[in-house]
């Protein structure tokens, strides 16, 4: 159970990261 929450935790973690850097990149290329 303990793997599983932390696997979610990670896989939430990795999007969010990847969420923030494509926003980051449009952000930047908009200017």
């Amino acid at each position: 159970m303990l793997s599983v929450k932390l696997f979610n935790l990670t896989t939430i973690a990795y999007f969010g990261a990847m969420v923030i850097f494509i926003s980051y990149l449009v952000t930047r290329s908009r200017t």
